[in-house]
């Protein structure tokens, strides 16, 4: 009786040992048939330190105009919107280091990190400035970043329902949500391990149907999580610091696009983000602002117009002419 109770103890103890393993084996092969399945429709290029950054670039003409995603996006969320602005001039679509096709970086991911990645590989990509940035959320940090750091080479900014310092300095509620991310982030980070959001068959919802096999694909990797998680502690750490040292640009085109409805916010709270995103406005003496009516924070998902007709308007201003639509 004593050996058969201690056969099933160490039957059970070996059983608890597989199936993690054989979580962490199924969620790395299913990974890797989803990449093959789906490969990257621009370029990879050398960044350094054996990384590799996604881009797809279309279109011709200058400047040219190069879209910066939000915390969890990739150079998909611009499906609709790039072949807009192609019409008009040269446009690239990236994915951050561990985001959509790029390779994964050591951590911290900080804007000004992040910015210099952008900026080798639009150099090995034979992009040359003057750039104009579309920065959507956390991607107007990495915007406002590039834009301080390469400041010769801009010809403008696009802003898309950016946050920025400012936003945490009046919305504390955005802040207090940031900050239980960070603690959420390694129970996200084992969870992506051992495929726990693949079992579970979650879903980027807010993503168009005809694109979301591939959003959600790079939402179970590994390495978004653990990238994701390096630039929410940037967002709201020493990433501040950095926006705030890009300081303002003067006379640099600026247009600011706002979000007309909130999926994630209310009443004081919501009328304050709207606040936040007039004050973007202020960055630039030759600065616009549009509110795209029928959106939440996802604009591009929703009206990809709104926002092609608002860097038509920065790209045409830079070129010294008059704004026209795409």
């Amino acid at each position: 009786m004593r050996k058969r109770t201690k056969r099933l103890i160490v039957g059970a103890v070996v059983l608890l040992a597989l199936v993690p393993a054989a979580l962490v084996a199924y969620a790395a092969a299913a990974e890797a048939l989803f990449y093959r399945r789906h490969p990257p429709p621009g370029r990879l290029h050398d960044v350094g330190q054996g990384r590799r950054l996604h881009m797809h670039c279309t279109g011709t003409g200058s400047p040219a105009v190069v879209f910066e995603s939000s915390l969890g996006g990739s150079s998909v969320d611009w499906y609709a919107v790039q072949p807009m602005v192609s019409k008009l001039t040269s446009a690239c679509a990236y994915d951050r280091a561990g985001a959509g096709w790029s390779d994964a970086a050591p951590l911290p991911r900080d804007p000004l990190r992040t910015a210099e990645d952008l900026h080798t590989a639009l150099g090995k990509a034979g992009v040359g400035g003057p750039y104009v940035l579309v920065g959507h959320s956390y991607g107007g940090y990495v915007a406002r970043v590039f834009a301080g750091r390469y400041r010769s080479e801009m010809a403008g900014l696009v802003l898309v329902d950016a946050v920025g310092p400012e936003t945490f300095e009046r919305i504390p509620t955005v802040e207090l949500h940031w900050r239980q991310a960070v603690r959420d982030c390694r129970w996200d980070k084992l969870r992506a391990l051992f495929g726990v959001f693949r079992l579970r068959g979650d879903s980027m919802t807010y993503v168009p149907a005809e694109v979301r096999p591939i959003t959600d694909g790079f939402f179970y990797s590994r390495k978004l999580q653990d990238d994701s998680c390096g630039e929410i502690q940037a967002m709201i750490g020493d990433g501040r610091d950095q926006v705030r040292a890009a300081g303002s640009f003067d006379t640099l085109p600026v247009a600011v696009v706002a979000a007309g409805k909130s999926d994630f916010l209310e009443g004081e709270d919501w009328r304050r983000w709207q606040e936040v995103q007039k004050q973007f406005a202020q960055l630039s003496r030759r600065s616009s602002q549009v509110v795209a009516a029928n959106s939440t924070h996802h604009v591009q998902f929703i009206e990809p117009a709104v926002i092609a007709a608002a860097v038509s308007q920065v790209v045409t201003t830079a070129r010294g002419g008059e704004p026209t639509a795409p």
